[in-house]
């Protein structure tokens, strides 16, 4: 095992993505922790060397079982795994890493591989691959797919965190509405401490509220008090909430994510959990909205992340195709494998598979 701590110099002036986007972003890649695995020291040398210029930890192994031991204790971020080795493959080194953790925070797996059977990639995907990067290595390909993959690995972690504070939130608050009602203490002071949305409806109109809901709608209490809960919704989302709240009268409980639409027309994602209980004989429906904006957000960030790594992965096999298709023309035989074609080494760093 070898573990290389490396700077960031001489890699600003790296080609990043084109059409308008922005560089390929090295500070993803800067402190992580990058595993490559290849029993051929000379590909472990070309590897290590394309990421020599970057501020990452770099580890390598020459085999499945050295992998394994190195993944598990030092916890890389992405792994470069190479396929055919001998004793254990890097396939059953991936299904290994994959069934330890259960499928949660596992390390990204890219492989290496001389290999373009289609097959094989389809299985290492299986597995839970996100990549194949086929030797001979291109220094900027292997780096570019390293930050991609990377970047949604961390956009990934940052939303499963978004998500795990906003359920924590709910339980609390679940939690706190539940001794709220058993004690019957529907006081004005404790409802209007909450950050949320706090709501009692009967089945034909509000009968608690705190002032959350005035500062967010900007409606007064006096409209408030002639208002039903959906008449916060416009189109789908009124149908919906409208069929959550009768599912919360039927069933007991229910949730819900929809827009808020304010009194001048400023529409707010908000996520709802509503609850059944009585008070003096009568259903009424007890519940409390938190704010989504946030992890919404975190979402579509995720989405456009996936859209421009599909994006750039469809552009690249365009522009080999198109490099292909020159040297065929002049009489040199193509330098990329392109479906199934044959495949002819890079004149820099070649190396052997």
């Amino acid at each position: 095992m070898i573990i290389k701590k490396t700077d960031l110099r001489g890699f600003e002036n790296l080609a990043g993505l084109d059409n308008g986007r922005p560089d390929m972003n090295l500070e993803i890649i800067k402190n992580s922790k990058i595993l490559i695995v290849d029993d051929d020291p000379s590909n472990l040398g070309v590897l290590l060397d394309g990421l020599s210029n970057l501020e990452c930890t770099v580890m390598l192994a020459q085999n499945g079982e050295t992998a394994l031991e190195i993944a598990y204790e030092k916890q890389p971020d992405l792994i470069l795994l190479d396929i055919l080795m001998p004793g254990m493959d890097g396939f059953e080194v991936c299904r290994r890493l994959k069934d330890n953790k259960g499928g949660r925070d596992a390390p990204v797996i890219i492989f290496i591989t001389a290999v373009t059977d289609t097959s094989r990639k389809v299985m290492g995907f299986k597995l839970g691959a996100v990549d194949f990067i086929t030797k001979p290595f291109h220094r900027d390909d292997v780096t570019a797919r390293i930050s991609t993959h990377l970047g949604i690995r961390k956009l990934q972690k940052d939303l499963m965190e978004k998500n795990n504070r906003l359920q924590q939130e709910i339980a609390d608050h679940r939690q706190a509405e539940e001794l709220l009602l058993h004690e019957k203490l529907l006081s004005e002071e404790y409802i209007n401490s909450l950050p949320g949305l706090f709501y009692v409806f009967d089945e034909e109109r509000f009968v608690r509220w705190n002032r959350q809901w005035e500062k967010v709608t900007g409606y007064s209490n006096k409209e408030m008090a002639a208002m039903y809960g959906t008449d916060f919704f416009e189109g789908e989302d009124r149908t919906f909430i409208a069929e959550q709240m009768m599912k919360v009268f039927s069933e007991g409980a229910a949730e819900a994510e929809a827009e808020v639409v304010t009194k001048n027309g400023r529409r707010i994602p908000y996520y709802f959990t509503g609850l059944r209980k009585e008070f003096n004989g009568k259903h009424h429906l007890v519940g409390l909205g938190l704010d989504s904006t946030e992890r919404r957000r975190a979402m579509e960030k995720l989405e456009i992340f996936n859209r421009l790594a599909v994006s750039r992965e469809l552009k690249m096999i365009e522009l080999k195709k198109e490099i292909n298709t020159l040297m065929e023309a002049s009489g040199k035989e193509p330098r990329y494998v392109i479906a199934g074609q044959s495949e002819n080494q890079l004149p820099s760093q070649r190396i052997s598979s």
